[in-house]
């Protein structure tokens, strides 16, 4: 998969969660069942060995995006698209 945007819920900010390099964000998220502006559980496993979890927002507007991400980018898709293309080509000729 790509690189996924997240909305963070209300009243979180970047500077309210505190990160630092120790830390370690995780998504929680079947590929298959990502989806425009869908919930993502977001966790972030502190360095002190602290969970502290939430639930974001896919921040992803449109099928093409959810496609696009699931092929894990945008080059992997246009690659994708074009093998798909010319093997149709091939067959049919």
């Amino acid at each position: 998969m790509g690189i996924l945007p997240l909305r963070l819920p209300a009243g979180t900010t970047p500077q309210s969660l505190a990160l630092t390099v120790a830390d370690r964000v995780g998504i929680t998220l079947d590929p298959s069942r990502l989806e425009p502006r869908g919930p993502v559980r977001v966790a972030i496993h502190r360095a002190s060995s602290r969970v502290e979890a939430f639930e974001a927002t896919a921040a992803i507007e449109t099928s093409l995006e959810v496609e696009t991400l699931a092929k894990g980018g945008l080059m992997p898709l246009i690659l994708d698209r074009a093998t798909r293309a010319e093997a149709a080509n091939l067959t049919a000729e």
